[in-house]
């Protein structure tokens, strides 16, 4: 049995179409809103819903980034998840990080506790370290998948069973080989991989020595895994090149390289930032292929705030 999670993408079909229909519009609180759309309407709900899936902040007064993948067997589409990129204090009473559902055709067949167990990889992905479903009551077969994922109930309230589940507890679900990051000029050299720290709000990370073919260190850069509202400030990126090697675009060419691995995190897309007087770093993203986003208050809580820093210029390199 070959099974792979497909994140939404304009490029969904009628496979997918069929599906969304199969699945209630409603079932044990899993919205489906696609269910009842004519194709072409489908078509225009996935437009929609991708778009929101770029979003990094709340928007129309509650709603929260969310992606949905969908699960497949053996090519066919067998169920959908939902991911909320992170919890509002809405969300912590009902909904949680993740919704799910498998097509009533396909069910009692175990497809899905592979399928959550598949989205919890991806919820490491985007920085989450626990992940909160909010599941009814007479929801069994809902609770059954969560828990055999191992999700430790947390409490009961208003008819729901509150579960978390621990999204990266083998670090090889997260961290990809790097071997490749080469562009016959540089190369990228791990030096650190670090798991997420959720009571500080710090996502999944590589750090790298940006390295000459010979193998002689010039500079520094990581990537950091995840859409948070730190990091559309903070950035996915940061690079520094030693003084005797500025000025040969090697941080541009280094970020290039980390757009690959970011692409194989599935995040869709990047934010860089830099201080206003920075005019080397915003050169290198706009030769990076990077486009301007616009300017933003630093956090007082932020570590740049305690630097003196006030304002970021934000650069985003979408990478689908």
């Amino acid at each position: 049995m070959n099974t792979e999670l497909i994140k939404l993408s304009a490029a969904c079909g009628r496979d997918i179409y069929d599906m969304l229909q199969s699945i209630p519009a409603d079932e044990n609180g899993l919205m489906n809103d696609a269910h009842g759309l004519s194709y072409d309407e489908y078509k225009a709900w996935l437009e929609k819903r991708y778009a929101e899936s770029l979003k990094t902040e709340v928007y129309d007064g509650f709603k929260v980034p969310q992606t949905f993948f969908f699960f497949y067997v053996d090519s066919c589409p067998v169920g959908l998840v939902k991911i909320r990129h992170f919890l509002t204090d809405r969300l912590r009473q009902d909904g949680g990080n993740m919704g799910y559902a498998i097509r009533p055709e396909a069910r009692g067949k175990g497809y899905g506790k592979l399928m959550l167990s598949a989205a919890l990889k991806e919820c490491a992905k985007l920085g989450i370290d626990k992940a909160l479903v909010t599941i009814h009551e007479g929801n069994t077969a809902s609770v059954k998948i969560a828990l055999a994922n191992g999700g430790i109930m947390e409490k009961r309230e208003n008819g729901n069973l509150f579960i978390w589940m621990d999204c990266h507890s083998n670090r090889g679900n997260i961290f990809y080989d790097t071997s490749d990051l080469s562009d016959g000029e540089i190369m990228l050299r791990v030096s650190r991989m670090t798991d997420a720290i959720p009571e500080k709000k710090f996502v999944p990370a590589y750090k790298f020595d940006i390295c000459l073919m010979n193998g002689m260190a010039i500079g520094v850069c990581d990537l950091r895994i995840g859409h948070t509202e730190g990091l559309y400030i903070g950035g996915n990126i940061g690079y520094g090149i030693d003084e005797n090697f500025r000025g040969r675009h090697y941080a541009a060419k280094a970020c290039k390289l980390l757009f690959r691995l970011a692409q194989k995190h599935n995040l869709g897309h990047v934010f860089i930032t830099c201080v206003p007087d920075n005019a080397a770093s915003y050169k290198t993203m706009e030769y990076a292929g990077c486009r301007y986003v616009g300017m933003a208050m630093i956090h007082e809580d932020d570590e740049m705030y305690k630097e003196g820093k006030r304002l970021v210029k934000i650069y985003r390199k979408d990478l689908d």
